[in-house]
């Protein structure tokens, strides 16, 4: 017996160290693995948003007309207009829903504009454009 009590202690010894490294292992592996999606998801963001170009295309009292001259669709949610540098409240519900890739949508004032000449801006995800329109 004496014999074999220091031979079953290593191999205990052996096994903990292994299961010990197993879960360190699989801990580091999934922890690399939801930093590395993390980071592609803010990549893939960051070079979307570098391509994204609006122009706005016609204004009414209610209504502004808004090309999207980039390649992806954007949700008319991210989308904010300023009217003489005052941000005013778009109607969600009577926009177009998106802003079409290559396309036209409309974002729907929940107040009239002014009659007159106004500068108007509009902003959506980085891209912006500013013109002078009158009403």
């Amino acid at each position: 017996m004496k014999g074999i009590t220091p031979i079953l202690a290593i191999i205990i010894l052996i096994m903990a160290s292994v299961a010990l490294s197993t879960v360190v292992y699989v801990h580091l592996v999934r922890m690399g693995a939801s930093s590395f999606a993390a980071v592609q998801n803010q990549t893939k963001e960051r070079i979307s948003s570098i391509y994204r170009e609006i122009k706005i295309e016609s204004v009414t009292s209610t209504e502004i007309f808004v090309r999207n001259k980039g390649p992806e669709d954007i949700p008319i949610s991210r989308v904010a207009v300023y009217v003489d540098g005052s941000l005013v409240e778009v109607d969600l519900a009577q926009s177009s829903p998106v802003l079409p890739a290559g396309g036209v949508g409309y974002v729907k004032l929940v107040d009239a504009i002014a009659p007159g000449e106004h500068v108007i801006k509009v902003t959506a995800d980085g891209a912006k454009d500013v013109g002078v329109f009158s009403v």
